[in-house]
């Protein structure tokens, strides 16, 4: 039986790159409301100065992922802002969340929060205001954000909904937005047509204990060669920096994986399944069984394993199935691999 590890050391490892063969990745789970530009919030992005961080006009079931820092000087507020255009009262609804508020800090912890089932939910009129995943006071200098599972529903007849949704920081006056705030640097905004995404690698048979065999995902030059990227649709206007385009990283993205790994070393044996980045610093994260295993800034070109796979019969196949997500803070390309432990 499989087994998820927390506390592994932090290896260097050089893997053997695993081509594409017959791997594929499935889009699913519904709208993604993506909110990550301008990353460093300043006054001129508050609602006090007349602008919101995103919005977007979104239906049914989604997610929500907003992340930025404290660039104002002073404590701000921070919110999920949802508007109901309709003629009938609606429910929003988040069956699972997790919120980021702390200096320097990855959202590692919002995820496994999210994993845990945290939920949240509001009612609102028709032609009304209400807000979700509310944080108050949040100081200066810190990181603050959202990821959350939300759906859209009618309040009378619990059918499928649309509403608008709102990223809004604000020191006092949250009633005050009426535009896009102007992004800054290449960070994406908007929101995407999938957040659930799913991973079937062809199968390896790594031989190396030191280096494994590994597959890349988040990257324009990954294995998938940047197609496992969702694309981020942007409403802003081109003078407030449209963000339009695929989605770096996959940050916000819950990955179900499914990594088929065969023992060829002639003998039964068990396997490590190892997370890490080539891209910088990573905070490998992995979710088994309602469990999460979590890692914190683990350098580039370092891995830690996250599965034992229990003992494989000389070959044998065992599929590693897991979730895993990338944090913020986090650098790409990711690598997912494994190695005879």
């Amino acid at each position: 039986m499989a087994t998820l590890l927390t506390g592994s050391p932090r290896v260097s490892r050089s893997p053997i790159w695993a081509p594409k063969g017959n791997s594929s990745v499935y889009f699913g789970g519904g709208y993604l409301f993506y909110s990550d530009n301008p990353e460093q919030v300043s006054y001129q992005h508050t609602a006090d100065a007349g602008y919101w961080l995103n919005r977007s006009y979104l239906t049914g079931d989604g997610q929500v992922y907003l992340w930025h820092e404290n660039g104002v000087g002073q404590p701000i507020n921070h919110c999920l802002l949802i508007y109901n255009p309709n003629d009938f009262p609606i429910t929003v609804y988040s069956s699972n969340c997790g919120k980021t508020n702390g200096n320097g800090d990855s959202d590692s912890n919002a995820w496994a929060n999210y994993f845990r089932g945290k939920s949240e939910s509001v009612d609102i009129d028709a032609g009304g205001y209400g807000n979700l995943f509310l944080q108050t006071n949040i100081p200066a200098g810190n990181n603050f954000g959202v990821v959350a599972r939300t759906s859209i529903r009618n309040a009378n007849t619990s059918a499928s909904a649309s509403a608008y949704f709102y990223d809004l920081a604000y020191i006092s006056d949250s009633g005050n937005a009426s535009q896009f705030a102007s992004t800054v640097g290449s960070h994406s905004r908007g929101h995407a047509g999938a957040f659930y995404n799913t991973f079937y690698f062809d199968t390896i048979a790594p031989t190396d204990r030191i280096n494994g065999m590994a597959y890349t995902v988040g990257g324009s030059g990954d294995t998938f060669s940047g197609s496992d990227r969702v694309y981020v649709w942007d409403d802003a206007p081109s003078s407030q920096g449209n963000m339009s385009g695929p989605l770096d990283g996959n940050f916000g993205i819950q990955m179900d994986i499914h990594l088929p790994i065969k023992n060829n070393l002639g003998y039964d044996s068990s396997f490590r399944v190892f997370i890490g980045s080539i891209g910088g610093y990573a905070f490998p994260f992995a979710n088994m069984n309602g469990i999460s295993a979590q890692y914190f800034w683990v350098p580039p070109f370092q891995y830690v394993d996250v599965i034992d796979t229990g003992t494989i019969k000389a070959g044998g196949s065992y599929t590693a199935s897991f979730f895993a997500v990338v944090p913020a803070v986090s650098s790409a390309p990711w690598v997912i691999g494994a190695a005879p432990a």
